[in-house]
């Protein structure tokens, strides 16, 4: 079953962002995004918080644009927000505009894109945007390290664990260098740290790291501050994958409860955390819970996103998972599919939660006596992740050529 890991962003301060007196990039909170079934570590996502502007200048338009796209992103409204970014990238483009502003419409955009699993697109937008601000800013400002986290994500995400750790490695000394042990900011380096050990099974490490971010946010922000969500859910998930499930519950709990208390009781988040909560049930053999919290999962994903979105398609398999425990296999092969269909359309024939949609039909074939079929799927997942492994190889070549040359639970 596919528990989603949440992403959380790191905030940049727009004084700090300062070059000849132009204004640069201001991010003001955490973002807390969800998007394909296993989301790990935090991306870059900014606000701009300067009260009402303009629309007269060409500058006030692009900050009206990044601003409106930022917020329809937050609430799930996908299509607009990237209606709304590519705006902020033509306005960022105008004559005379600093091209810090390019670099953050990049990235925003590329984070529209991560958060609905269309890492291809993402990366490339993040790498431009890095280019942009260590030219700018350097490479040891704060917004080189956030985007150098957002690239990082990335390369968690396509398995390439070793990229992903020196990545949050040099963002997070960065900011130490910048802002200091205690600052709020930190925390989120050191929850998609946390992240990675976890899925790395570094459980002593990731703990310690998960527990120190949450103490400093606290301390910074508050028990119910909404940057305490994602990483209470990751801490969650690793004592669920230790089977220590009387302490992942209550963070499951508390998790919702901040969600809805910000976004309200129909956000895409709530149906995440609804999932994660179904997802420990189910490992305790809490059947009736469990169908119950993912049919409300479910509900509010379709009522946010819609009823093709990825993350739909990932609760579906976990219902699926679920019927097939019950051995209902009928019903389980059912889920399955329309899973499948989602997750193609959404993500693409092949990435790796098309991969585990097939594999979830192929147990369910087999178990009623269809076997051909059955291998048909299991084969055609097993395909795709031979792709993938060696799409990773030759990407991790490549890299290493130009760094030589010059880089769901």
């Amino acid at each position: 079953m596919s528990a989603i890991h949440t992403p959380v962003a790191r905030r940049v301060n727009r004084a700090q962002q300062r070059e000849g007196g132009a204004q640069m990039i201001n991010c003001d909170r955490l973002c807390r995004a969800i998007g394909p079934a296993i989301l790990h570590g935090g991306l870059l996502w900014c606000l701009w918080g300067n009260g009402p502007v303009s629309a007269e200048e060409p500058s006030d338009r692009w900050e009206t644009y990044l601003e409106a796209g930022v917020q329809a992103r937050e609430k799930g409204r996908y299509a607009e927000a990237q209606r709304l970014l590519l705006e902020a990238l033509r306005e960022a483009r105008t004559p005379g505009e600093d091209d810090t502003r390019a670099a953050e419409s990049l990235n925003n955009l590329g984070l529209l894109y991560h958060v609905q699993g269309r890492h291809a697109q993402a990366k490339p937008l993040y790498e431009r945007a890095l280019a942009i601000w260590e030219r700018r800013l350097g490479p040891e400002h704060p917004a080189s390290a956030a985007a150098l986290n957002n690239l990082a994500e990335i390369a968690a995400e396509e398995n390439d664990m070793a990229e992903a750790e020196r990545l949050y490695l040099r963002s997070l000394a960065i900011e130490e260098r910048t802002l200091g042990q205690g600052h709020p900011q930190l925390a989120v380096g050191l929850n998609n740290l946390a992240e990675l050990y976890r899925r790395q099974r570094r459980d002593s490490g990731a703990e310690a790291l998960y527990l120190r971010a949450l103490a400093i946010v606290e301390a910074a922000e508050g028990a119910d501050h909404p940057d305490l969500a994602p990483m209470l859910n990751n801490l969650a998930g690793l004592y669920k994958q230790q089977g220590r499930y009387a302490l992942a519950e209550p963070l499951y709990q508390r998790t919702l409860a901040i969600r809805r208390g910000h976004d309200g009781p129909i956000h895409p988040l709530v149906a995440v955390g609804l999932n994660n909560l179904a997802s420990l049930y189910h490992l305790q053999g809490l059947t009736l819970s469990a169908e119950r919290t993912y049919v409300e999962a479910l509900h509010v994903a379709e009522q946010t996103l819609g009823r093709e979105a990825s993350l739909v398609g990932t609760i579906l398999g976990n219902v699926g998972w679920l019927a097939y425990d019950q051995g209902f296999f009928a019903q389980a092969k059912q889920s399955y599919q329309r899973a499948l269909v989602i997750q193609e359309r959404a993500l693409g024939p092949d990435d790796l939660r098309v991969a585990t949609a097939l594999d979830g039909l192929a147990r369910a074939s087999r178990r009623l006596g269809q076997v051909a079929e059955a291998d048909r799927f299991a084969a055609r997942a097993a395909s795709i992740r031979t792709r993938q492994t060696q799409g990773n190889a030759e990407g991790l070549s490549t890299q290493g050529r130009t760094a030589q040359g010059a880089q769901m639970e």
